[in-house]
């Protein structure tokens, strides 16, 4: 018999693929918006055959996704109260900002902007 270990980020790297797929599959604008990606690229996305996931997942040395939640962040989010969770979620989604592309939209860019 021989080893048939998978890597544990190849595991991670297909259970986000599968859920990126089954979400394009069953509500593409909301996937969009929670995955941000563009149309175009849900469509691609919705293409692809299981194998295709597979054979990317196996093939990465790395996560294809990082926690956006830094150690305080989640932190935060497990010690507040359940019913507050997604709110908390929420807020944090509204103001956050990505490094070197300040301003530019994508899909599911809530962030907020100064009054004028």
């Amino acid at each position: 018999m021989t080893d048939t270990r998978v890597p544990d980020i190849a595991l991670i790297n297909l259970g986000f693929l599968l859920a990126l797929k089954d979400a394009v599959m069953r509500n593409p604008v909301l996937a969009c918006q929670e995955f941000r990606l563009h149309p175009a690229d849900a469509a691609v996305v919705r293409d692809l055959t299981f194998d295709r996931l597979e054979s990317l997942a196996l093939g990465l040395d790395g996560p294809i996704v990082t926690l956006r939640y830094t150690g305080r962040d989640l932190r935060d989010l497990v010690t507040t109260h359940p019913a507050l969770r997604s709110v908390f979620a929420g807020v944090r989604a509204l103001v956050e900002e990505r490094p070197g592309r300040p301003g530019q939209s994508r899909p599911g860019n809530r962030a907020l902007h100064p009054a004028s």
